[in-house]
């Protein structure tokens, strides 16, 4: 089998193909919208990690609670997956969920300020 050679794209490449992506999508689907209830990116992605073999609306019912508790990523930074686990039982996997958004909520804090 041949050997295959990939180039490396630089990072304002992908930068420009993201933008270009992005920009066929929102011309495709102007009124696209998430079915997750969210009003920051930190809880769009949260909420993101939640759904996961689970619907939106089983998402949208436990994330309020889990939002008024932990509303940024310092605060949920800042427990325990087990402190978790009670806002999110309703999920499937919730142990599993509650560790990977105490552990993502952890990173954006040490790696991004939040």
């Amino acid at each position: 089998m041949p050997c295959m050679t990939f180039r490396r794209e630089s990072k304002t490449r992908k930068r420009e193909r993201a933008a270009q992506a992005l920009a066929e999508l929102k011309a495709l689907y102007p009124d696209a919208r998430s079915e997750l209830d969210f009003t920051s990116p930190f809880q769009c992605l949260i909420a993101t990690l939640l759904s996961a073999q689970a619907t939106d609306v089983s998402v949208n019912l436990a994330t309020p609670s889990l939002f008024t508790a932990y509303p940024d990523a310092h605060a949920l930074a800042a427990a325990t997956p087990e402190e978790v686990e009670p806002y999110i039982k309703t999920i499937g996997l919730y142990r599993t969920k509650a560790r990977n958004s105490v552990a993502t909520a952890q990173i954006l804090v040490e790696h991004h300020g939040g």
